[in-house]
């Protein structure tokens, strides 16, 4: 692992505007001019972020492609390994939803953003709010802690501007998607339906309205977030329990879906530390 000095510092800005806590979870900042390469696996996740690219171009690696964005793009879920590989200078912005709450501002269907890196242009997603640097000002200011703070708050008014409230989810279908959510790893579809009282088929299609996958592929990214964050502490004698805990029924059956998900083993996984969690410190802006 790098040391702390060698490592990338994230910014998490918390969500003023009462309207918009709930549906969008943070702000984030990420800046380094000095010489510094990431090349590193982006971890599984069942929310979006909207990211504007002020620095040097970025490649994400799929297993059967490459996607190389400059500029604003978004982030879809992704249910797989995914490689980021990414140069100083890096000057990123990112707008991360909360779960379930991305609908009313990307205005399309969630589903054809899943496992996608999609170029943020105005035919894409219309009415989504920019980010540009000031004509007369470098890029490198959006370093600037109190030109940033500025330009977050106008920032959150051009997002609440832009939303379709009408696309949100209903209370009882938050209450079905968070409780899904929550599950116990080890408990069934099925059997989380009959407890609920909520058919199949209605579950299915709210998760591939309001994030873009199958109840099967979400609750799967769900386990591996839980689980990678277990392997990261576990000692190597661990594991094998931790292939029960987590509802596989075995640890082979485990080491085939940390593989899925992580294109690695479970040890390596925890050897390696091969993923962006890795090299990134994150800190609450009320801490800088």
């Amino acid at each position: 692992m790098r040391d702390e000095q060698e490592m990338l510092q994230a910014r998490r800005y918390a969500v003023h505007d009462p309207a918009l806590r709930g549906r969008i979870k943070c702000f984030w900042a990420l800046r380094r001019l000095e010489p510094f390469s990431v090349d590193h696996i982006l971890m599984p996740v069942g929310n979006i972020d909207v990211v504007y690219n002020f620095g040097a171009p970025v490649a994400y690696v799929f297993p059967d492609r490459e996607a190389r964005v400059d500029g604003a793009h978004v982030l879809g879920v992704r249910t797989g390994p995914v490689r980021v590989v990414h140069t100083a200078p890096i000057i990123m912005i990112g707008v991360s939803f909360d779960d379930f709450a991305a609908l009313p501002f990307l205005k399309r269907p969630l589903r054809c953003l899943a496992h996608r890196i999609i170029d943020a242009k105005p035919e894409n997603f219309p009415g989504l709010p920019s980010f540009a640097p000031e004509s007369d000002a470098p890029r490198r200011r959006l370093g600037c802690e109190e030109t940033l703070e500025e330009r977050l708050v106008s920032l959150e008014s051009a997002w609440l501007r832009s939303a379709d409230f009408s696309l949100a989810p209903s209370e009882e279908e938050l209450r079905v998607l968070r409780a899904f959510r929550d599950k116990d790893d080890d408990e069934r579809i099925l059997d989380f339906c009959r407890r609920g009282g909520t058919h199949p088929k209605k579950l299915e299609r709210m998760l591939y309205k309001f994030v873009g996958l199958s109840p099967k592929q979400y609750a799967d990214v769900r386990r591996a977030q839980r689980l990678y964050a277990e392997i990261a502490r576990a000692e190597g004698a661990e594991l094998a329990f931790a292939a029960n805990d987590f509802g596989y029924f075995d640890q082979s059956h485990m080491g085939r879906n940390v593989r899925k998900h992580f294109d690695v083993s479970p040890a390596a996984l925890r050897k390696k530390r091969l993923t962006a969690k890795s090299i990134i410190r994150i800190v609450d802006s009320e801490e800088m």
